[in-house]
């Protein structure tokens, strides 16, 4: 009954705003507007490190807006191409860089977890590694096209070091990248390390992330 369509990309607020009814938005916060006569949720989200609007609403509402949006010249695209901008943008994806064997503090996330305050389950274990967390999340420069994708080992001197979580040729880099949870003292930026492409081993660059930053 529901639908959800988001309209991402520099000129999002562009293309959208001439067919639903204009709210002022700020990034991450969301409003609730009319649409050919419906109430829907407009929000100033999405996973694509880009200026973007989501929005929420009767299916039938949804389905003609995204119909609107194609004839003005907006594309459609689909979750593959969602997952190479979100990787561009080093956002965080559940079952790759997020999950029960990962701990937040491990991915750069400490900054969301209150530490301090009234108790919830996992708060220990984030606390206790607040400090040292054993692993880090980095990122990774290939030098062919070829991408490193989930589960491929990375090496540092024919020694395991650590797991790529996600990567794919990024359009918008122009590269093969991918984020890695490696061991917390075995990389810097710059350094070079290797990953296990089925046996065959390919030099990679750390680099600093996000890949892409919106505006650069």
């Amino acid at each position: 009954q529901i639908a959800l369509i988001a309209v991402q990309g520099p000129e999002a607020e562009k293309y959208l705003s001439p067919l639903i009814q204009p709210v002022d938005l700020k990034t991450y916060r969301c409003a609730k507007t009319m649409l050919n006569g419906e109430e829907v949720i407009l929000s100033r989200t999405g996973y694509t490190g880009e200026d973007g609007f989501e929005i929420y609403g009767p299916a039938p509402v949804i389905e003609d807006l995204m119909k609107k949006l194609v004839e003005t010249g907006v594309e459609p695209c689909g979750l593959g191409a969602r997952d190479t901008l979100r990787l561009e943008a080093r956002l965080p994806l559940y079952g790759q860089e997020l999950g029960d064997d990962i701990n937040p503090v491990e991915t750069g996330l400490k900054r969301f977890l209150d530490l301090e305050g009234p108790e919830w389950i996992g708060q220990d274990k984030c606390r206790e590694m607040a400090e040292n967390p054993p692993r880090k999340l980095v990122g990774l420069q290939l030098e062919d096209r070829q991408a490193a994708r989930t589960h491929t080992p990375v090496l540092r001197d024919s020694e395991i070091i650590g797991e790529v979580t996600s990567g794919s040729f990024l359009p918008t880099v122009g590269a093969s990248c991918s984020l890695a949870l490696v061991r917390s003292d075995s990389v810097k930026i710059n350094s070079m390390v290797e990953v296990d492409l089925r046996g065959r081993k390919k030099p990679a660059r750390v680099v600093r992330l996000p890949f892409y930053k919106k505006g650069a």
